[in-house]
C-alpha cells in the first residue's frame, strides 16, 4: 500500500439495496474503501464518483441516453465532453432542476464519506425502505419530477447544442421513460426517432427517416406505488434494460388522425 500511496477511508456498510430500517436496527458493520493515492486525490476521487454516477444514470440507465447518441452522431460531441459538461450544469449553484438537487446531495454524502460518517449509498423515504446506489437514486429523482427535469434539460441542451431537431429528439426521449401507474400515451414527431435508433444501437448505421410518425404506448401497466416502481423498474429493470420503454412503443407512418 505504501509503494502506490493507498488510503482507504472506514465507513458505514458499503451495500446497496439493503432495507433501512435493517441497518438503522441491527449492529453497525463497516466497508474499508480506497479514497485516495499517489495519483488520485481525496477531490480526485469525489470528482470521479460523480462522473460515473452521472453516466451510469443518464447513459446506463437510459434517462437522457437517445440524445447523447444524437449529439455523438450528428454533431459529433463526444460522449466525455457531453456527460461532463451535463454534471458541470448541474453542480452549478444557480441550477435548480431535480437532477441538481439530487447531484448535490450526492456530492455531500461523498464529502462525508471521506470523514466516514456516510456510506456511498442513499436512503429516501419516499422510493422504499431500500438503500439506493447514486446513480439509482438520481434516476429516481428526475423521474420523480420528470416535467421540471425535462423543462431544465431543454433549456441548457437549447443553449448549448441549437438544432431545429432538439424539440423532436427530447419529445422522444421524456415519451420512452416509464412512469408509475397504467401508461396510454401518443407523440406525433416529423422522423421516425425509433427506427433511427434501432439501426444505430444495433447496426452502427446512421439513418434518420424524414416522415410523419406517431408513437404509442397503450394500456401498459407499471407499479403504481413509487416504492414498487423504484424495486421493480429501477433496480430489477436495469439489469435487461428494461427501465425504460423502447420495444413495447407501437410505431406507424404516414397521417394519422
Amino acid at each position: 500500500m505504501s509503494r502506490f500511496g493507498l488510503h482507504y477511508t472506514k465507513i458505514p456498510l458499503n451495500q446497496p439495496h439493503i432495507r433501512h430500517s435493517v441497518l438503522a436496527e441491527g449492529i453497525q458493520e463497516y466497508s474499508r474503501i480506497i479514497t485516495s493515492s499517489n495519483t488520485m486525490t481525496p477531490q480526485d476521487w469525489i470528482e470521479m464518483n460523480l462522473f460515473s454516477t452521472c453516466v451510469l444514470c443518464f447513459h446506463h440507465l437510459r434517462l437522457l441516453q437517445f440524445i447523447a447518441l444524437f449529439l455523438f452522431d450528428q454533431l459529433h460531441v463526444s460522449y466525455l465532453q457531453f456527460y461532463s459538461d451535463l454534471l458541470s450544469h448541474f453542480l452549478d449553484q444557480h441550477t435548480s432542476s431535480p437532477a441538481a438537487q439530487a447531484f448535490r446531495r450526492i456530492k455531500a454524502s461523498l464529502v462525508q464519506s471521506l470523514k466516514g460518517k456516510d456510506g456511498v449509498v442513499i436512503y429516501d423515504e419516499k422510493f422504499g425502505d431500500i438503500t439506493w446506489p447514486f446513480e439509482e437514486y438520481a434516476f429516481l429523482e428526475c423521474v420523480y419530477e420528470a416535467d421540471a427535469f425535462f423543462a431544465d434539460i431543454e433549456k441548457y441542451l437549447s443553449a448549448r447544442y441549437p438544432s431545429p431537431l432538439l424539440k423532436e429528439i427530447l419529445q422522444f426521449q421524456s415519451f420512452c421513460i416509464k412512469s408509475p401507474g397504467k401508461v396510454n400515451r401518443r407523440i406525433h414527431t416529423k422522423h421516425d426517432w425509433k427506427k433511427y435508433f434501432e439501426l444505430l444501437l444495433q447496426k452502427g448505421i446512421s439513418t434518420l427517416s424524414e416522415c410523419d410518425t406517431w408513437y404509442s404506448l397503450t394500456d401498459i401497466v407499471t407499479p403504481s406505488d413509487w416504492s414498487d416502481y423504484a424495486r421493480t423498474v429501477v433496480w430489477y429493470g436495469r439489469r435487461g434494460g428494461n427501465n425504460i420503454f423502447f420495444d413495447e412503443i407501437v410505431t406507424k407512418n404516414g397521417d394519422q388522425k
